[in-house]
């Protein structure tokens, strides 16, 4: 009986050990499976596909088709990369201006544009961490404003990159099924102070509306975005909307280089300049867009009839 219970003791502890391994074995298994699967490679410059579906990249994030990842560069822009997960072409559309947070920031974001603290132009606290960008996305090496300089002078070659074979024009993505494309993200800082990003951040990108409602702010985060302004112009006129720094303190910020060694002007004051158009340059942009949305022709509301008292007073059709 004893070598019996010795024997039922062992086989019991055998079968015990093989549940153990056979249910670990499915999970490890997955993560080989997993850590096997081949890194996508991006679409450095997706061509446009005129049979994909169109989508909005905010909705389509929200509804799971694509993903958005900001790899920073430092504040002055980065890469965005854009997975479709579905199993169908897409064709995204992305607005004009866009914010890059960190996704650690992402979550008090997602509080709401009330929860913000919102000032006298919309601006909200975009809380602690590493700072929010602000500006545009478009092909990498190609600017997106048709070809222009905001100031009006022509780029070089005065070609409309986007032209080629895209018939709706800038803004709009497509991406094969499963794939993943990779767009040039142009920006500048939204926080003064706050610590600059690098390509090891993990950031994602959110709609200007999250942190703003400053419709100025918009419209120089769109020129930021075309890629073909002086970098530290944008700058020093995004710090003038976001943290209510006057063109003077703007002028005498310094750059203090280390070691005791003689420090010089952060802006010029050509920069300076330079930043007071893009701020006019902006106002006249939004109150144009103000105007157009004024003039645009209103959905008709449905009148409401009072049908009992149409009928005590006439033989409307509506009585029968």
């Amino acid at each position: 009986m004893a070598r019996r219970g010795i024997a039922l003791l062992v086989a019991s502890g055998l079968t015990s050990l093989a549940l153990v391994i056979a249910g670990s074995f499915p999970t490890e298994l997955a993560a080989a499976n997993k850590a096997n699967q081949p890194i996508k490679k991006p679409i450095q410059n997706p061509k446009f596909d005129p049979s994909a579906a169109q989508v909005d990249l905010f909705e389509a994030v929200d509804a799971g088709q694509v993903t958005v990842k900001l790899i920073p560069k430092d504040a002055m822009g980065g890469k965005v990369l854009i997975e479709n997960k579905t199993d169908k072409p897409l064709t995204v559309k992305i607005p004009e201006a866009v914010v890059g947070v960190s996704i650690h920031s992402q979550f008090a974001l997602g509080q709401g544009v009330g929860n913000l603290g919102l000032g006298n132009n919309g601006q909200g606290n975009m809380g602690a961490g590493q700072q929010a960008q602000g500006g545009g996305v478009g092909m990498n090496g190609m600017n997106q404003n048709n070809g222009q300089n905001p100031f009006g002078q022509p780029n070089g070659n005065g070609q409309n990159p986007f032209g080629q074979g895209n018939p709706l024009g800038n803004g709009f993505f497509s991406i094969p099924a499963e794939k993943v494309i990779s767009l040039q993200f142009n920006s500048v800082c939204l926080e003064h102070g706050k610590p600059e990003p690098n390509s090891s951040s993990k950031y994602t990108l959110v709609p200007v509306s999250r942190v703003s409602r400053d419709p100025v702010l918009y419209q120089l985060l769109a020129t930021v975005g075309a890629g073909k302004v002086d970098a530290q112009a944008a700058q020093a006129a995004a710090w003038h909307l976001t943290d209510k720094m006057s063109f003077q303190e703007l002028a005498e910020k310094a750059n203090i280089p280390l070691g005791g060694l003689i420090s010089s002007p952060y802006f010029s004051q050509e920069q300076i300049q330079l930043a007071k158009q893009l701020i006019t340059q902006s106002e006249e942009r939004a109150a144009e867009v103000k105007a157009a949305a004024a003039a645009e022709p209103k959905a008709e509301t449905p009148i409401k009839v009072n049908r009992k008292r149409v009928c005590q007073s006439t033989a409307s059709p509506l009585c029968f």
